[in-house]
């Protein structure tokens, strides 16, 4: 089976679009990067916190969380396979991913939309169960700042490295439904 990432910038569907293809397809797995991200920074001495939040020159994080997928690969012996959806492993770390080609790779995003515009896009698409749901607008906005930068740095990350980068600000849903369709036949073409 083929390992599935779907990776990308906060709030472009990746969470949306990994429990549809866990919910097709019940021999996935699906792990949030996030939940192995919280749990290390929960144990973590205090003064390491910083330098382990900056994803961008963090390869470690990134490196373990490849890793993570190889040890939970062999554990399935083939019969199941990982759904990891995540903001944390960039196109330049995971160009050098040994298993790359067992694996389905989408990069989401908010295209060439800006701040104001990614803010909007976020409230329009806000749920009870999203994390920026509880933030207020001026926490939110905060967050953006970092969306953008990575947004914009993504897009280049994957055309430089040859990942598929996804807009997902345009028709959301239509787009969503897109990219589940194509990783359902890489899923099926096996």
């Amino acid at each position: 089976m083929k390992n599935i990432l779907i990776l990308g910038v906060g709030r472009a569907g990746k969470t949306t679009l990994s429990k549809r293809i866990r919910d097709k397809y019940p021999r996935y797995n699906l792990v949030h990067a996030d939940s192995i991200r919280n749990a290390i920074l929960a144990n973590l001495d205090e003064k390491y916190v910083e330098d382990f939040m900056d994803y961008q020159s963090n390869e470690f994080f990134q490196k373990v969380l490849l890793d993570f997928i190889d040890d939970q690969t062999k554990q399935g012996l083939g019969q199941y396979g990982l759904i990891l959806d995540g903001a944390q492993i960039l196109p330049s770390v995971l160009s050098r991913y040994k298993n790359l080609d067992n694996t389905i790779v989408v990069y989401l995003g908010h295209g060439n939309i800006r701040e104001n515009e990614i803010f909007q896009f976020i409230r329009e698409f806000d749920k009870e169960t999203d994390w920026t749901y509880s933030k207020t607008d001026e926490e939110l906005k905060k967050e953006i700042e970092w969306f953008d930068e990575k947004n914009q740095f993504l897009i280049e990350e994957c055309k430089k490295y040859g990942f598929k980068y996804i807009d997902t600000h345009e028709n959301r849903k239509e787009v969503l439904e897109e990219v589940f369709n194509y990783i359902c036949k890489q899923i099926e073409n096996l």
